[in-house]
């Protein structure tokens, strides 16, 4: 697709993922947005990273994953206060921050994420029936390619099932 591109975000109604003030969970950093496009018309998501840690690196310290929500791509967006998922404590593997989150929307609107822990050591996959209910971790919060440097994944379906693409 080589365009012509809208840029949407506008001062007065967009969605603006920079850092904001006070003790946000998200007031130092975001990255990763991810938007995807809810059923029957529903509304749109925009999955993100974030954290307000500023001795640590992007993607690690107090980092987690959460989802902004908009009726329509002009917006009012609906920026959250909390994470959908935060890191389990140590000895987790995921433990100082889980981040690069790629999501899927079911026909039902349910969710699958993907997304990699703080040391980038493997994948792991959380779902929730909608995108503002409780994320359940799958598999009992085990993550997947153990000792594999993997992030940014991006999930997708076709009629041989579903797929996910990571870089290395």
């Amino acid at each position: 697709p080589a365009g012509p591109y809208q840029l949407l975000d506008y001062p007065d109604r967009g969605l603006r993922l920079g850092p904001r003030p006070g003790g946000y969970w998200d007031g130092v950093w975001t990255q990763n947005p991810v938007v995807l496009r809810l059923r029957r018309k529903a509304g749109f998501l925009v999955f993100y990273a974030g954290g307000n840690d500023t001795s640590f690196h992007w993607g690690v310290g107090n980092a987690g994953i959460a989802v902004a929500f908009a009726p329509t791509l002009d917006g009012p967006w609906q920026r959250p206060n909390a994470p959908c998922l935060r890191p389990l404590p140590a000895p987790s593997w995921e433990a100082g921050g889980v981040a690069n989150p790629a999501a899927l929307v079911f026909e039902d609107n349910s969710i699958l994420l993907a997304y990699r822990g703080a040391k980038d050591d493997g994948i792991a996959f959380a779902s929730a029936p909608a995108w503002d209910k409780p994320f359940t971790r799958l598999f009992g919060g085990r993550r997947l390619f153990v000792n594999m440097a993997l992030e940014d994944p991006f999930l997708l379906t076709s009629t041989r099932g579903l797929h996910m693409l990571m870089h290395y």
